[in-house]
């Protein structure tokens, strides 16, 4: 009998980085119930290599890290983690627009203002999921 290539795929995965951990948890939780596959980073050396051995199809990026500023990681991850084209939505306490347009001029897909709508941002991700599948 033969099966759908839909079934047959894995679901598409998501890299999470957060500082936070029940952010993470929150936000994990909420992706993992629509069907994600979601890998978690706190650290900027678990995500580069979370990024090189996985190619997730979408990165949530919380701008606030302790090790590097969250912008300027989404820059290097445009220029040189070989994810240029990877949706990335950035997340963020600041919702000053200098910073909004700071992570749109990076790269962002899209930004959300913390708290976070978890259904706002799932919603949000899959769109970006989905008109990343039809390129």
């Amino acid at each position: 009998m033969p099966t759908s290539s839909a079934a047959a795929e894995a679901p598409p995965s998501i890299l999470l980085i957060s500082g936070d951990p029940m952010q993470r948890d929150l936000i994990s939780l909420s992706l993992t119930r629509k069907g994600y596959r979601v890998m978690k980073a706190c650290r900027v050396e678990e995500a580069r290599q979370t990024v090189s051995t996985t190619r997730p199809a979408l990165i949530v990026l919380d701008l606030f890290l302790e090790q590097v500023n969250g912008l300027e990681l989404l820059r290097a991850m445009r220029s040189s983690w070989g994810c240029a084209h990877t949706p990335v939505v950035v997340i963020s306490a600041f919702g000053f627009q200098e910073v909004v347009q700071q992570a749109a001029q990076a790269g962002a897909a899209a930004f959300f203002v913390k708290p976070i709508d978890t259904e706002e941002l799932v919603q949000r991700v899959s769109r970006l999921v989905k008109d990343q599948d039809n390129l």
